[in-house]
C-alpha cells in the first residue's frame, strides 16, 4: 500500500472514530472537550472523504483545516481542568503528562497550519492528513480510555 493510501486510512479511521467522542451526559467542560474532539472528527472526515473522492473542494479543506488548528490550539485549554467526570473517556495521565499531551496538540495544529498553505494540493493535503491522523492514534492510544 502507498505511503499516501495508508495515511488516508489512517485518516479515515481516526475520523470515524472521533465522531463517537461525544457521549450522552455530559456538562461543563467534559462536554466541551467532547464537541472539540467531535468538530475535529468531523473536520477529518471532511478531509478524508475529498480526497478518497479525488475531488478537493478549497473552501470546504481551507475550512476543515481551520477547525484542526484552531481546536488544536485551544486542546490545552479545554484540558487544563483536571476533570474526569462521568461519562469522560479521558485518562489521568493526561494531567500527569500535561507537555507531552500539548506537543501532540502543537504537532496537530503545525500539520493543519502546513496544509492551509495549499489546501487544494492533494499531496499537501494528504501529507497533513498522515500527520494529524498520527497525533489523533498517538493521542488516544495514551490518553483515552
Amino acid at each position: 500500500m502507498k505511503k499516501s493510501a495508508k495515511a488516508f486510512v489512517l485518516a479515515a479511521l481516526v475520523a470515524t472514530t472521533g465522531l463517537a467522542f461525544a457521549l450522552d451526559g455530559s456538562t461543563g467542560i467534559v462536554k466541551e472537550r467532547q464537541d472539540l474532539m467531535g468538530a475535529n472528527g468531523g473536520a477529518m472526515k471532511v478531509l478524508g472523504d475529498m480526497l478518497k473522492s479525488g475531488t478537493i473542494d478549497v473552501a470546504a479543506a481551507t475550512a476543515a483545516l481551520t477547525t484542526l488548528q484552531t481546536n488544536a490550539q485551544n486542546i490545552a485549554v479545554v484540558f487544563e481542568a483536571n476533570d474526569l467526570t462521568p461519562p469522560t473517556k479521558a485518562k489521568p495521565e493526561i494531567w500527569t503528562q500535561f507537555d507531552a499531551f500539548k506537543g501532540i496538540a502543537a504537532t496537530m495544529e503545525a500539520a493543519a497550519t502546513a496544509a492551509l498553505a495549499a489546501p487544494g494540493d492533494p499531496a499537501v493535503l494528504g501529507a497533513a492528513m498522515g500527520g494529524m491522523g498520527g497525533t489523533c492514534q498517538a493521542c488516544h492510544t495514551a490518553y483515552r480510555l
